[in-house]
C-alpha cells in the first residue's frame, strides 16, 4: 500500500492506472488517479467504468484475462495525442463530477426536490 505524498507521486507519473476488478462499487483510486489526470483502464465490473468511458478519460473491457489483453493493447496502440487527450479529459472529469464539492452539489441537486 502506498499512501501520503509518495501515492500522489506515483499516480501523477504513470501512464494510466489499470484496475481489471471482478467487482468495484466506485473504485476510489480511480477518482485519485482523475484528480492526477491519469487515465484509467478498468474492467467492465467497475461500477464507474461507462462514466470513465463516457468522457473518454479512460478504457474498459470484460473483467477476464482476455478482456485484460485486450484493454492493455489498444492502450499501447493509442499515439501520443490520443493519450494526452485522455489524461485532458480525465482531469476535466475529476473537476466536473469526481471532485468532492462537484459531487456533493449534485448530490444535492438530486435531493433538494425531495427535501421538506
Amino acid at each position: 500500500m502506498v499512501t501520503g505524498t509518495a501515492k500522489w507521486q506515483e499516480l501523477a507519473a504513470a501512464a494510466a492506472l489499470v484496475l481489471p476488478s471482478f467487482q468495484e462499487n466506485f473504485g476510489l483510486v480511480v477518482g485519485e488517479a482523475m484528480a492526477c489526470g491519469t487515465p484509467a483502464l478498468l474492467s467492465d465490473k467497475v461500477n464507474i467504468c461507462d462514466l470513465i468511458t463516457g468522457a473518454q478519460a479512460g478504457l474498459s473491457a470484460e473483467a477476464s484475462i482476455s478482456g485484460v489483453c485486450s484493454l492493455l493493447e489498444r492502450w499501447f496502440a493509442m499515439d501520443a495525442t490520443a493519450r494526452s487527450s485522455m489524461q485532458k479529459n480525465a482531469k476535466e472529469l475529476y473537476d466536473s463530477r469526481l471532485r468532492p464539492q462537484a459531487a456533493g452539489e449534485s448530490f444535492l441537486k438530486a435531493v433538494t426536490p425531495y427535501a421538506r
